[in-house]
């Protein structure tokens, strides 16, 4: 870590000390139609994040049951960032979804 100046009151810690993070997942091979629906639960990529938004209520792809068993679920009020494309852009889910392996939670 770095010896940056702490202000009064607060306490140095990594971010695994304090919350549970881990790295998303996608279904593979990715153009296998069996992993996707019309509809239900939401796969986040990173064409859903944007820097006019801070929140992420949709999403334009959605997993089929067997395609939520491949990537990692969320849920609302998780904070996720990017860590391809667009990286480090933070994002708070509005909503419950799963999320593509260029994302942390």
């Amino acid at each position: 870590m770095h010896n940056h100046k702490v202000p009064d009151g607060w306490r140095r810690l990594k971010i695994g000390d304090i919350a549970q993070v881990g790295r998303g997942a996608s279904p593979r091979p990715i153009q296998d139609p069996k992993w996707f629906a019309d509809s239900g639960i939401g796969w986040i990529r990173i064409e859903d994040v944007t820097s006019s938004r801070k929140y992420i209520e949709k999403t334009k792809q959605y997993l089929s049951e067997e395609g939520v068993s491949k990537s990692v679920f969320v849920d609302r009020g998780d904070l996720i960032m990017s860590i391809c494309g667009t990286i480090g852009r933070p994002m708070i889910l509005n909503m419950q979804a799963c999320i593509h392996d260029g994302f942390v939670v």
